[in-house]
């Protein structure tokens, strides 16, 4: 589960592989291509380029890393989603990835 709070900076890291079909060898998917992410959260999507704030994939992108901040978009709702769609966006794939599905919580700090 990712946990994230309303106005706070707390990161979840994603790590993003593949398997090659023919070998079955797992690797990191490279990120130095991605143009855009996006998570459908609680009914809303939030994506990179209306929240760039909430979204990083150039900490390692060649790694495969991905760093989420949701308490960094101010119109989230405090919610538990624990069938959040995750997606990712690239030249060769305009359309996105769908990468599956997150379980996400956001919390309000009390």
């Amino acid at each position: 589960m990712a946990l994230f709070y309303r106005g706070k900076n707390n990161r979840a890291c994603l790590q993003l592989k593949k398997t090659d079909c023919a070998t079955g060898q797992v690797s990191p998917v490279d990120l130095s291509g991605v143009t855009k992410t996006e998570i459908f959260f609680n009914g809303v999507n939030y994506d990179s380029d209306q929240y760039p704030q909430a979204f990083d994939w150039n900490v390692d992108p060649v790694n495969g890393r991905l760093d989420l901040m949701l308490g960094n978009i101010p119109t989230i709702d405090a919610a538990k989603d624990s069938k959040s769609e995750f997606s990712v966006y690239d030249p060769s794939n305009p359309d996105g990835v769908m990468w599956g599905l997150l379980f996400v919580q956001v919390r309000d700090i009390e």
